[in-house]
């Protein structure tokens, strides 16, 4: 599965030393649909069934959306800083709040407060 560290790093623009790295929070492999431009449309078309090839079920992205919202939540800082891709946002809003819709775009850049 790709993952995007070095763009997240610079977002996060933070010293290097003081960022912890996780794997549970890097983005979902695409597969055959790497470097697709993301649109609504086509998320609908991307959940576990007839996937193209290499494309990660969103099943296996929400189980790690899960294990990352418990590992964050078993931390023991008051304040956690994330900086993660959309599909992984996304589905780390459906956990914390289900009513979203897993397809709604994640604004680049955005500040949202979860836990």
């Amino acid at each position: 599965m790709p993952y995007s560290l070095p763009s997240c790093l610079q977002t996060a623009g933070l010293p290097r030393s003081i960022i912890k790295t996780n794997d549970l929070l890097k983005e979902r492999s695409f597969g055959s649909l790497e470097g697709t431009p993301w649109h609504s449309s086509t998320s609908v078309a991307l959940l576990d069934d007839d996937l193209p090839d290499g494309v990660e079920p969103w099943s296996h992205l929400m189980k790690r959306a899960n294990e990352a919202i418990s590992f964050i939540e078993r931390k023991p800082a008051n304040n956690i800083l994330i900086v993660a891709h959309g599909s992984i946002g996304r589905a780390m809003r459906k956990v914390v709040e289900p009513e979203s819709d897993i397809h709604a775009s994640f604004p680049n850049t955005e500040l949202v407060r979860w836990i």
